[in-house]
């Protein structure tokens, strides 16, 4: 969900960036200024919550291997014992 909202505040600003660039006065030009710092720090953010994400990712689906394989063995033992 903050991805998300990031990535749509950055789309906002790309949108706003363009129109802006159509502009010459002065005021224009230090909201481009402020608009370009912004986008600069909101990608960062994103970047870094991107990574954690993907290594949560990583791990949960680590763990979700891990409880297959012990299903798997516990119904091995299961059918062994079963056997004799």
């Amino acid at each position: 969900e903050v991805l998300d909202r990031l990535e749509r505040r950055l789309i906002q600003l790309k949108i706003e960036r363009v129109a802006l660039q159509k502009e010459s006065d002065e005021a224009s030009k230090k909201r481009l200024d402020t608009l370009e710092t912004e986008m600069k720090k909101l990608a960062r953010e994103y970047t870094d919550l991107e990574e954690v994400w993907k290594s949560e990712k990583a791990a949960l689906h680590g763990s979700q291997h891990i409880k297959e394989e012990l299903e798997k063995a516990r119904l091995e033992l299961e059918s062994a014992n079963r056997s004799g």
